[in-house]
């Protein structure tokens, strides 16, 4: 038995061995010899494109870094940690040097296990890399924030800009290769560039070390120096604008991405820190070195032809156009099946994993210097618990080792990637022999359980397959609209504040790219793609017959405009006369849209009510149309009513109503009483024929206008409009107890339903979040159901109660009789409270959680304190206010299991 399970699982091997090579011959894949190339101009051909590509998706803003590292979630920063330890421990460009490492939790704290391709020694010099390494987290114990400049580095920086030197080295020589092939006769005199003196001043010596460095010939202190000035480039952002300008887009821009490598070492380090000052956890994690494991072999008997591994792949009988499509490889595919092929550095841990199965956690993300093969990630989607990595480029290397192992999880990982390579091939090489056609199905024998198969029990089976995927067809038909509708596909084009270009007319009204196409019938309105038109439609098909038939204009002086009758349950458009207007004691003139007979017999006074920008579409549609603004450009929606239906009897507007349903609305946060009509106002105070356009442009403002509405966050990968900024929700007692929240959630707010809150409750700003240095604007829930207790609520305090909020609220100020407690409004019937930065920044979780625990178990004994001291009153509560400060708050949190307290709901 044991040797069919030896057979089976050589089989296996073979068959992945066979399919890479094929696949990668038919893709023009590079092969392992080229790979492994020595010079790295010979390794740039593999890597320049990957290395460029990762310089913008996969590499961190040095701008940005210490956001990034604060306001991740736990999984997300514990995945760039990974990603930095690889980089800082791949010594070299090429395969040989790809890094990969992964995380495991035990009893005694963290292990961050490491692989490379090449192998990993036990070479005294790497082993103390690494425990240099371990110190350097280590010393982030200390609350005190680490230098984020270059102007001095530890001993552990200087050493792994000497260890990565070969990746160092290779990107100085691409920086001055590619400023000495651009800069010409370029005048960096700060005169030139007024207003970027600092930038002009970080370049020049950037460009002088540059040029006068030898990067044949480079010694450790000159590498050292272009390391510190490159990451003192990358810091100031002003130098990247300054190379654009000075430089052209292209050379810039290529320019700016290999400083950024230059400056990787020390970036890696400094965001090492960071992450480890902010997850404790993190600051005493162990490195451990993976064995190499044994490389993959094939066995005499499954050396075979290229056509013999073809037709064992169950591709089929090998026709003449296969044997002539295969004819170019047989050579080497015999003699390439016959080398040995060492394990990627993935695949190294996983084999690890398997084998030393222990009660560490490993995390599902295996962090990596390079993005990842095919093969490696189709195996490690293919596994029971899929494992991520920072990204892959597509590449299929042939020459990769098969993890071999007893492991049934590596087992049918195996086979399911043997059949997906062997997919692949059977479409490419279809494509290639008869290119159009599609993939047949491979000539395979037929197995006896399909022969037993009835006739009819075939086709029940095929019926209910083709209705399971039509129900899978419908539902993303469904959510793609819903997506469309609102706004949050991930390509929209948005702005925020009115510029002086416009988008133009013929862009796609739901997502603003371009080109686009006009609708067939009305020729009113364009969409990119038939998702953007058919989540439109259903509005859409209110107007758009109507406008390809509607009568032609009476006189120039009539304007198409859009009317919304009262007890109608679909909107009409109609032709407005306009009439110009002269003011004599002021010389003005004006249009004036003649809309009376619409909006009633009664003449009444006609309210107005102007749409600039579309919120939900990030748009821009024109600017000036108040009387206080700088500029007049573009044009807005103008909707004209009774100014006074809300008081005047109106009856609720039936046609907007429909209208708005029809765009996927249940109804109009805002109350639109009265007919109402809808024209196009263009400068100088004029009028145009309105467009359907316009018509989606106004039913996204009646369904944001007046909204309360917030969402809970979705993944950062996921769009978010720009006008939409990242809030949290202190979730009240009924909340928790009732529906299972979390304390603390994180929700999405719109910028009309931050006007609308400001309108309403004005602002908030909690005391203690103002003198722990981030001044957080706190609401409460409008739409909360808890300000009465539901039937059975048998607590202590009501449902509404929400402590976070309300030690949050206390009142700080020292000489204030209010000192130490929160005014009635924030102490009685709070409900759920939404909190949001004041400087509009996003605002992380964990951040709110962190504060509420401060406030809400450490604060509250300090304030009792001063409110009954009977001398020396003030000095106390100075010495309170000295206290809140982050530092303490973070040692708090830190000391007391702030995180743990959270998870289980203690705060």
């Amino acid at each position: 038995m044991a040797s069919e399970t030896t057979h089976l699982q050589e089989e296996d091997v073979a068959h992945i061995v066979w399919a890479a090579h094929i696949l990668a011959y038919l893709t023009k894949g590079r092969s392992h010899a080229q790979a492994e190339q020595s010079g790295d101009a010979a390794a740039s051909d593999a890597d320049s494109e990957t290395d460029t590509e990762a310089a913008f998706d996969d590499e961190t803003d040095t701008a940005t870094e210490k956001a990034a590292a604060l306001s991740s979630s736990r999984d997300s920063v514990q995945r760039k940690f990974l990603d930095c330890i690889c980089q800082l421990l791949s010594p070299c460009k090429g395969w040989d040097g790809v890094t990969a490492a992964a995380l495991r939790e035990e009893e005694g704290g963290v292990i961050v296990d490491v692989a490379r391709n090449g192998g990993v020694d036990s070479d005294p010099a790497i082993l103390e890399y690494c425990r240099m390494l371990e110190n350097y987290l280590a010393c982030c114990a200390s609350a005190k924030e680490p230098s984020s400049t270059a102007t001095s580095i530890t001993d552990f920086e200087t050493a792994s800009i000497n260890y990565t030197s070969s990746r160092v080295d290779y990107w100085i020589a691409a920086c001055r290769k590619a400023y000495t092939g651009s800069h010409v006769d370029t005048d960096w005199d700060s005169k030139v560039w007024p207003g970027r003196e600092s930038a002009v001043q970080t370049w020049i010596i950037m460009a002088a070390l540059l040029l006068h460095c030898d990067s044949e010939r480079m010694d450790s202190n000159t590498r050292s120096c272009l390391v510190q000035q490159a990451y003192r480039c990358v810091r100031e952002t002003e130098v990247q604008q300054l190379l654009l300008d000075a430089l052209g887009p292209k050379s810039g821009l290529r320019l700016w991405v290999c400083l950024g490598f230059v400056a990787r070492p020390l970036t890696d380090c400094r965001l090492l820190r960071e992450i480890a000052l902010w997850k404790p956890e993190l600051r005493h994690a162990q490195v451990s070195l993976v064995p190499s494991a044994p490389k993959t072999t094939l066995g005499r008997r499954f050396v075979v032809d290229i056509v013999t591994a073809w037709e064992r792949l169950g591709l089929g009988i090998a026709t003449k156009p296969v044997i002539d499509l295969l004819d170019p490889y047989k050579e080497r595919f015999k003699q390439a099946c016959a080398e040995p092929f060492s394990l990627h550095a993935e695949m190294q841990l996983i084999s690890h994993y398997e084998e030393c199965r222990g009660p560490g956690r490993m995390l599902d993300y295996i962090g990596c210097s390079k993005k990842s093969c095919l093969l490696c990630e189709i195996f490690l989607a293919a596994l029971k618990n899929p494992i991520e990595t920072r990204g892959r480029h597509g590449v299929c290397y042939p020459a990769w080792g098969v993890p071999c192992s007893n492991s049934e999880a590596i087992h049918l990982a195996t086979n399911r990637l043997k059949d997906n390579l062997v997919t692949r091939i059977r479409g490419f090489s279809k494509e290639l022999i008869q290119p159009g056609a599609t993939a047949a199905l491979p000539n395979v024998m037929q197995s006896g359980i399909v022969s037993d198969f009835s006739g009819p029990t075939l086709e029940d089976w095929r019926q209910r397959q083709k209705d399971v995927d039509t129900a899978k067809a419908e539902q993303n038909t469904i959510r793609t609209k819903l997506l469309v509708t609102e706004g949050r596909v991930s390509d929209v084009q948005t702005r925020i504040d009115p510029r002086r270009d416009f988008e133009p007319d013929d862009c796609c009204v739901m997502c603003n790219k371009s080109p686009a196409r006009r609708c067939g019938r009305c020729r009113s309105i364009h969409y990119c793609s038939k998702d953007c038109q058919a989540s439109d439609f259903p509005s859409h098909k209110l107007l758009c017959k109507k406008f390809a038939t509607q009568p032609g204009r009476p006189s120039p002086e009539h304007k198409r405009a859009i009317f919304f009758p009262v007890h109608k349950a679909k909107p009409v458009l109609v032709w407005i006369p306009t009439k110009r207007q002269y003011d004599k004691e002021s010389g003005e003139r004006w249009t004036e849209a003649l809309v009376h007979p619409y909006l009633g017999p009664d003449s009444p006074i006609t309210g107005r009510l102007r749409v600039e920008h579309n919120e939900v579409r990030g748009r821009n549609l024109g600017s000036g149309f108040v009387a206080w603004a700088p500029r007049k450009e573009g044009y807005c929606v103008h909707l004209l009513h009774r100014d006074a239906y809300l008081v005047d009897g109106s009856l609720p507007n039936q046609s907007i109503l429909a209208s708005v349903r029809a765009s996927s609305a249940a109804s109009c946060p805002h109350a639109y009483h009265g007919p109402m009509v809808a024209i196009r106002e263009i400068h100088p105070e004029d009028y145009a024929d309105i467009e359907l356009a316009d018509f989606r442009h106004l039913m996204d403002y009646f369904v944001t206008y007046g909204s309360t509405e917030v969402r809970e966050s979705v993944p950062d990968l996921q769009y978010r409009a720009s006008t939409v900024i990242r809030g949290v929700k202190i979730c009240c007692d009924g909340e928790i107890k009732l529906h299972g929240a979390k304390p603390f959630v994180s929700i999405d707010i719109k910028q009309s339903t931050r006007l609308t809150l400001l309108a309403r409750e004005g602002i908030s700003i909690s005391p203690i979040s103002a003198l722990l240095g981030m001044p957080l604007i706190f609401w409460k829930d409008p739409n909360a159901e808890f300000h009465d207790d539901p039937p059975g609520w048998d607590a202590t305090l009501s449902a509404s109660s929400n402590e976070n909020a309300a030690f949050m609220m206390r009142d700080t100020n020292p000489s204030d009789s209010s000192w130490g407690w929160a005014s009635l409004h924030w102490n009685h019937d709070l409900g759920n409270v939404w909190a949001v930065r004041e400087d509009e920044q996003d605002l992380d979780v964990r951040e709110v959680a962190m504060m509420c625990y401060f406030a809400r178990h450490k604060l509250p004994r300090m304030f009792a304190d001063t409110m009954i001291s009977e001398g020396g009153r003030m000095q106390d509560r100075q010495r309170v206010l000295s206290f809140i400060t982050r530092e303490n708050m973070r040692a708090y949190w830190e000391d007391t299991g702030g995180d743990e307290a959270v998870r289980n709901h203690e705060v």
